[in-house]
């Protein structure tokens, strides 16, 4: 009776045994699974955390190379706008070539003010042009408005670093008006530009002035 008692107990510890081990091994087995799920639940927050840096990156870097094709590209219209400068003011030492254009400038700028008496501000190497083409100008203005204008020549007169042109003013200097070669030169650009941007770059008008409206 002992000795089945007993063997009945041995079996019972080796049954216990067994399942513990079991329970062991599956215990293990899920926390295996679970590290590895956890492992790859970390490893794909990270490389989504990757490819968004990188697409940032790329992001930037395509930012970065539009604003360098920009930068080429407005060096580029400086120079021309330079070089279109240099080329106007070696064109005026040519015979006539300013005087003609001074007298359109005076035309221009009586008709703006559209007064009876202005006064204009010119530079003092411009007083023999002036006193040559004036009365040109007045019967241009006189056709065109169908008035007269008595202009007289400011006291002050423009900055010697001034290209030429002038600056037209009131009796009273409330109204007045500036027709430089530099005002002149710098209102052709700013209409022309969009068509200057086609010539020198290919873009078409239309792209060109969206691009600006962004």
């Amino acid at each position: 009776m002992e000795s089945f008692i007993e063997e009945q107990g041995k079996l019972e510890v080796e049954k216990i045994e067994k399942e513990t081990e079991e329970q062991c091994q599956l215990d293990k087995a899920t926390l295996v699974t679970q590290g590895v799920q956890d492992l790859n639940c970390e490893y794909e927050k990270k490389e989504k955390m990757l490819k968004f840096r990188l697409s940032g990156y790329e992001r930037q870097l395509k930012r970065q190379s539009h604003m360098e094709v920009i930068t080429k590209k407005a060096e580029q219209m400086e120079r021309v706008k330079e070089l279109a400068w240099l080329k106007l003011l070696k064109s005026l030492t040519e015979p006539l070539v300013y005087p003609k254009i001074f007298l359109n400038i005076l035309a221009a700028g009586m008709c703006k003010m559209n007064e009876s008496r202005i006064f204009i501000r010119i530079r003092e190497a411009d007083t023999d042009i002036v006193q040559t083409y004036l009365s040109h100008a007045l019967t241009e203005y006189e056709i065109e408005s169908g008035r007269k204008c008595k202009v007289n020549i400011h006291s002050e007169w423009l900055s010697p670093d001034c290209a030429g042109g002038a600056e037209f003013l009131s009796v009273n200097e409330k109204i007045w008006y500036r027709l430089t070669l530099e005002t002149q030169f710098a209102a052709i650009l700013e209409k022309n530009q969009a068509e200057f941007v086609t010539l020198l770059f290919g873009l078409r008008k239309e792209h060109y002035t969206s691009q600006l409206r962004k």
